[in-house]
């Protein structure tokens, strides 16, 4: 063994690899973000209408029961058991919901949050 096993990278070589790994870091974000972009754009123009759909339910603060089941892919009458289920506090993880005057509505950002895997 010789005596540069055991010596520890000086502070220029400590700081060469943070400045790259910074970059690679920066170039990876970039990365995804055109992919996901490429990946909206793609979507929009196979589905236009549905892409609108979204946009117009992602924009609201409350969402009705079919604009939540389109945005998480369920059916109505699913939706419409998990509210039940939280209104005769049986569930375990009671999905948000509000009652407007009868009307059941779903707070868009705790209903993703609340979908989201655990």
């Amino acid at each position: 063994m010789g005596e540069n096993s055991n010596k520890v990278p000086g502070p220029n070589v400590a700081e060469a690899v943070a400045i790259f790994l910074a970059g690679l870091r920066e170039s990876v974000k970039e990365a995804v973000a055109e992919a996901v972009r490429d990946e909206r754009r793609a979507f929009v123009e196979a589905e236009p209408e549905l892409a609108r759909r979204l946009g117009e339910i992602n924009a609201k603060v409350n969402i009705t029961v079919p604009e939540a089941a389109l945005l998480l892919g369920c059916s109505d009458s699913h939706l419409y058991k998990l509210i039940k289920e939280a209104e005769r506090g049986v569930s375990k993880r009671p999905i948000p919901y509000l009652d407007v005057g009868g009307v059941k509505v779903l707070p868009r950002e705790q209903l993703l949050e609340w979908a989201r895997p655990r």
